[in-house]
Formats: structure tokens, sequence, C-alpha cells
């Protein structure tokens, strides 16, 4: 207790000091506690369900263990349902949007779920109104009945409990409302609509091809591995019933539903992030070790006479490492202020530009103040450990005499200068994944300036259900829709497509007639993008050969292409595409004769990575349902949306459009996660280059100061104050590139998975990145 007491006299002594210890490790230490409630809020928090740690996600996989996943063919679930012994409920789930209309209101959009009786049962929540689904109401043929989530069930029917035995209408089909969900049930997203998955008859593989994924409660005494095992074998024996002869093993992905909904890509990215965390709070550590070792070499007599006095070697050290771990608390109690600061504000922007589900939440919980805790401790030890360790080696006992230098001299300058080095390593490092998640940002946002995207407006609709089954329908209803806002005032041309020129084409394989394939997966994987005839004098863009799709290519005539200059270079390098014929690999699929070249219009999206080669085929002879309304616009948009939400009550009162923007406005949602991610990126870059920057000031200072007799001397012998700075600085040149160079190789380990992976339009190659975080 009087080391701690005499500890903190010290610090009460010497203010200064100990307040820009403190605050340095409190900067650190708030970053790291910012970074780590993102952690704990996405992976770590427990689940709002009982037996949340037995919770899991079920879906297929190519290779067992594999962070991606795919959904798996319903028989192939049905079978893993009637034979698995690992899981106490396993419940299908096929997401999808509803279309409501209740009551004679106007048409609603809904998201939803349509799941089997094992969802709820997995997920151990009951309804607070009616009933949860049966085993019978999943069998074929059965009506659709919806469960209301607390929320829709208040806005849209006052919370009338008579809302049971109701029916809706969804996606053009009659509903049975037999339950309401309890307040704030929302799972995996923001559903609010829950129906019934009518699987097909028992004993056939569901011609639809539907597909789905699963959510599961294991048995207490079964783990994710040997339910994966278990599932995967059940599994193949399908595959094989079915005739299926696929030679790639079939592998079952069991994870944390946490992972499997919030992971992937992000987990890479956080890996990264966590990464520049602890480049900032190491750059935080050797600040405060080059401050606590200078006032380690101010305290040399002090020591001495300690040592004099009877004070062992241990005791001095542990007197030493007492003052560094109080710094650390005391960085701690500023760091979790500060971290509370960056938490809220953090959370404040999530909230307005992402829609998460409310079991996601990023707070100063009990785990990240704990980690909090933890690395005040770790930061406090390595602050005061290398001073420490230099101390035990030092015989003290000189430093008793009269005219003794309370200093180790030329070598603390050195080892201070060497601290330098590892500060403008890591704020080197950290800076350039900040330069690198900003610039594809900017890049990324200004891919969609060539289409003047403040004049482009974007709305959703999906076609769904009974009324719109036939994929003629479909291609009528859309070609009416066309010709109707193109009379609207203020419109140039409209046309509709199955991506909105933010987000990315349907990824696919495709078969190029003339080649072979030994396996299915040998296809290459491309982009598709489904477009009226109009489609391209609305983005205004012209053939680079051949012609667009006219009014000559009809609904029954034969099907027609179009490919991007990206597609026809990779699979007709050095030929004309023209006449070549391709097809999406799907029994169905007819081939399709190209017809014109047309440039890249980054078919892969905005802020996304990958090849954009792909090819675009005609609504009229697809017939696809869920398109976005894309409309070329001159005048006041809200009138002109007025307009276009008449024009699609006239074709179909039932129908409703949803999510109407111009493209500026999709293309920053778009990009709304990477700039949240750059914006952190951007404050752990100003902070590390601000601690290093007082870091070089403190060595620079205190070495001037260490030789204050010798440069006063080389100035009375003539030197110029340029020569003296000139020596200082050429003293600490290798030092300077060693740290430069160090910075730069650690940035270039971190944007290899970046730019590879996560972040589009940037390389991590590009010479001109590091010369400019270098310079």
């Amino acid at each position: 207790m009087s080391d701690f007491s005499y500890a903190l006299r010290q610090l009460l002594r010497h203010r200064g000091f100990a307040l820009a210890a403190v605050f340095t490790l409190g900067l650190g230490i708030s970053l790291v506690a910012t970074q780590f409630s993102l952690i704990d809020g996405l992976f770590l928090r427990g689940m709002p369900f009982p037996n949340a740690d037995r919770l899991v996600h079920v879906s297929r996989t190519a290779e067992a263990g594999s962070g991606s996943w795919w959904t798996q063919d319903i028989d192939i679930f049905r079978a893993q349902v009637e034979q698995q012994q690992s899981f106490e409920a396993l419940g299908a789930i096929s997401f999808g949007n509803y279309n409501m209309v209740a009551q004679g209101d106007l048409p609603k959009r809904l998201q939803g779920a349509a799941v089997t009786d094992g969802y709820f049962q997995a997920l151990g929540t009951a309804p607070a109104l009616g009933r949860a689904l049966r085993a019978a109401d999943n069998q074929p043929g059965q009506p659709l009945r919806a469960l209301l989530s607390d929320q829709l069930w208040r806005e849209d029917f006052a919370a009338d409990p008579g809302v049971l035995g109701r029916s809706l209408r969804l996606n053009g089909e009659i509903a049975e409302v037999v339950g309401v969900m309890p307040p704030g049930f929302e799972f995996p997203g923001r559903d609010r609509i829950w129906v019934n998955l009518r699987l097909p008859p028992a004993g056939e593989v569901d011609a639809a091809g539907l597909r789905v994924e699963a959510v599961g409660l294991l048995r207490p005494d079964v783990d994710r591995e040997a339910a994966a095992s278990e599932l995967a074998l059940i599994a193949e024996r399908q595959r094989q019933r079915n005739g299926d002869n696929d030679e790639q093993p079939y592998g079952v992905n069991v994870q944390s539903v946490q992972i499997a909904y919030n992971g992937g890509g992000t987990i890479a990215l956080f890996a990264i992030m966590q990464a520049m965390t602890l480049f900032v709070l190491l750059l935080a550590c050797t600040n405060v070790a080059n401050l606590v070792f200078v006032r380690t070499n101010d305290r040399l007599r002090e020591l001495a006479v300690r040592s004099a006095l009877g004070a062992g070697r241990a005791q001095v050290i542990r007197q030493l490492l007492i003052e560094s771990l109080l710094l650390g608390a005391l960085g701690a109690a500023v760091g979790a202020a500060l971290a509370a600061l960056g938490i809220h504000l953090m959370s404040e922007q999530i909230a307005a530009t992402i829609l998460l589900p409310n079991w996601i939440q990023f707070d100063l919980s009990y785990r990240v103040l704990g980690v909090t805790v933890l690395v005040a401790c770790f930061s406090g030890l390595l602050a005061g450990l290398i001073p420490a360790a230099r101390i035990a080696r030092r015989n003290l006992s000189p430093m008793l005499t009269a005219n003794a230098r309370s200093t180790l001299g030329g070598r603390a300058g050195g080892f201070g200068r060497w601290l330098v080095a590892a500060q403008l390593a890591f704020a080197c490092a950290a800076l350039v994944v900040a330069v690198m998640l900003a610039l594809s940002a900017v890049r990324s946002s200004a891919l969609t300036r060539d289409y003047e995207p403040e004049s482009l407006l974007i709305g959703r609709i999906e076609l769904e259900g009974a009324t719109y089954a036939d994929p003629g329908d479909r291609a009528r209803f859309y070609n009416e829709l066309v010709e109707r806002v193109a009379q609207v005032p203020g419109v140039q041309a409209a046309a509709v497509s199955s991506r909105d020129l933010a987000n990315p084409g349907v990824g696919t394989r495709v078969e190029i007639e003339g080649q072979s394939y030994q396996r299915d997966q040998d296809r290459p994987r491309s982009l598709l993008e489904v477009v009226s005839r109009d489609y391209f004098s609305v983005v205004e863009r012209g053939a680079i050969s051949g012609r667009l799709f006219s009014t000559e290519d009809r609904a029954d005539g034969n099907p027609v292409a179009l490919v991007n200059r990206s597609f026809a270079e990779q699979h007709w390098p050095g030929e004309n595409p023209i006449g070549k014929r391709l097809r999406r690999f799907d029994e169905d699929s007819a081939w399709a004769t190209v017809i014109g070249v047309v440039p890249d219009l980054h078919m892969q999206g905005v802020g996304q990575t990958g090849s954009g080669a792909g090819w675009y085929q005609l609504q009229d002879q697809l017939g696809w349902g869920w398109l976005d309304l894309i409309v070329r616009t001159r005048g006041d948009h809200q009138s002109i949306t007025q307009g276009v939400r008449a024009a699609v009550a006239e074709v179909d009162p039932g129908q409703p459009i949803h999510s109407i923007a111009n493209l500026v406005e999709r293309t920053e949602r778009s990009l709304a996660g990477p700039r949240i991610i750059g914006a952190m990126a951007a404050v752990f870059a100003v902070v590390a280059l601000f601690l290093a920057s007082i870091g070089v000031y403190g060595v620079m200072a205190y070495a001037a100061r260490l030789r204050v007799r010798e440069l006063g001397l080389r100035l009375a012998l003539g030197s110029s104050g340029r020569g003296v700075i000139g020596l200082m600085l050429r003293q600490n040149a290798l030092q300077t590139a060693v740290g430069i160079g160090i910075g730069l190789a650690l940035g270039f380990l971190l944007a290899q998975p970046l730019s590879a992976e996560i972040l589009a339009e940037v390389s991590a190659t590009d010479p001109w990145l590091y010369l400019g975080v270098a310079t």
C-alpha cells in the first residue's frame, strides 16, 4: 500500500507527465474498447432466445467448416429432419418479401419468411396471441397461414385481438392469420410476417427448385462438428436416391447464427480493423514507454538514493511497475469515458444508415469493460516494463557522486529513436489501411456519376404469387408499366432491370456453346442482368459492336443476348462474339444468340470486388418477377414519384412499388457499411499520426536536451543553426527510414486481403498509395 501511495504522490507531483501519459493511453484504450464493442454486438452478445448457446444455422457449403454457405434443396432438408438425431428441433427458412393487402387498404410490402414448424420450436418462442405453426401446416396443399409481428399487428391492425382468423391477401393468395408474435421478436432481420412453408409431396424432388436454409437447436450432448457430419451423411444418401452423380462431397455447415448472418467478409474486415486498433494501442504504449523512460532517466539519482538506503533492485523495479500500472488504471478510466462517447456516436451513425435487427446492439457492456481493464493492465505493464528492464541492468551507485550526470547518455537517445521508429511503423500501417478504405469508398461512389445519377429515379417492384405465376403475365405487366410511366410528365425514358446500377447482377453459372465441361462446377460463374428494350436508352449507352435489343426481338422469338466487353474478352478472346450462343446452366434455359457487345457498366456493383463480366437478356423472353423500374427524369422528383405510383396502380391496384430513390441515394445506401468502417479507420489513422508526431517531437526534444552542452559548443565554434538542425535530423534518419519501411510492409500485408476480397477500385500494389503514405 505504501508503494501505491508513493506512486500516486509521484504522479501528482509531476502532473504534466501524468496527464500526457494518461491521455495517450486513454486514446489507445478507447479505440480498442470501441472496436471491441462492434465484435461484441455482432458476434459475442447472446441471442434473445432460450438456449441461445445451442442455437445454430444449418446450410450447405462446398467444404465442411467453410465460412461461406448456400441454401439446400428442400428434399435434402426433409431427409435431414426425418433422420437426424443431433437436434431437438430443426426448422427450414425461405426468406422473401410479401405484398400484403388487408381490409381494402393500399398494398404494403413486408419483409418475411416461409418457415416450417421447427423454426419456432428451435427459437423457443411462442406467439403472444394465437398459435404457432404445426407440422400439418407444412404439408402439401395446405392453405396459407400467417403470423404477424407485434409491430405489424399494432400499426396495421390497431392491436385488435380479433385479428385471429382474419384473411389477408399475400402475393395474391388468401392467408389466414393464426397468431401474433411477442413484442421485439425479429429473427434474423426485420421480419414482419411468417407463413407456413408448404413442402412438396414426400418422395418427390421439388420441380420448382425450392431451396432453404435452416435454424436448429442442438441437443446438449452434441457439438456442431458431429451434427454437421451427420447431416452431410444424410444429404449424401439422399443425393444418391435422387440420382445426383456430382463427384464433389456434400458439405454441411453448422455454425453460430451470428457468424452465419453477420460473418463472411465482415470477419476478415473486422480482423483488419482489430490489427489497426492493435497498432494504435502499441503506438500509444511506445509513446508512454518513452515518457516513462525519460521520467525514469531523470529520477536516476533519486532511485540511487533509495537503493543506498536499503531498497533492493527488485523493490525499485516494483515501484516503477506500480507507477506504470497506476498510469494504466487512470488510462482505463479515460479510455472508458472516450469509448462511451465513441460507441454512442458510432451507434447513431450505424442506425441512421444500416437497418440492423433489434438483437444487435452496441454498448459499453461488461465484456467491453472487461477488455478495457485487461488492455489497460497490459498497456501499463508494457509501457513500464522496458524502462524497468533497463534500470535493472544499470549500476545506480555512480549516480550518488557530486558530478554524476543523471542520464543514460547516448544510449538513452538511441533507445528513444528506436521507439520513434516503432511509432512510425504502427502509424504508417494504420494509415495505409485507412487510405485504402477511403479511396475505395470515394472511387466506388464515383462509378455512377457518368449516368447523371441525380436524374435517375429507381423503384423496386416484386411480382409474386398466383396472380403472376406465368412468365408471360409478368412480361405483360412490365411492358404496360413502362409505357404508362413513360407518359408521366417529367419522364424522359423508362425501363426495367434486375439491377439498379448500384448493386450487382445475378450471379449464375453460364454455359458457352462449343465448350465442354467435365463437372457442373467447371462452368464459369458470371453475372446476368435482365432488362427491357429501352434499358440502354435510359442509361444512355450504345453498342460497341452489333446491335441493341429492339422490337424485332419478340417474346415468342429466338432468345437473344448482349454481352459486355469483359465477358466477350474472357470467353471469346480475339473472336467476334456476334452469333455465338450461351445459356444459364439450367435444364430449362434456352440457348441465346449474342446480337451485340456493350460497354462494361460495373455489373459487379459499386463497392464490390470481382469481375464485372456479364450478359443481358430480354425481360420479354424471360418474364422475371423482381425488377427495378429505372426512370430518366427532368423535373421535380416528388411529383414524378407520385405519377409513377399512380401508373403502377393503374396497371395493378394491388401491386406496390417501394424503395423509390434516385441513383445517388441508392449508391450511398450500398456504400453505407464501407463508409462507416472507413470513417472509423480514418479516426484510427488520425490518432496514430497524432501520437506518432507527439512521440517524434518528444524524442527529438529529449535528445536535444541531452546534448544541449555539445550543441551549444558547436554553435560557439561557428556552426550555424541550420547545420545543427541538419545534424539532429541526420542522426534520426536511419530510425525514421526503418520505421516507415516496416510500417509500409505491415500495411502491405494488411492490404492484400482487403484489395483481394473486400475493397473495390483499389490495389494493394499501387505504388502511389505507399508513396503518399510515406511522404
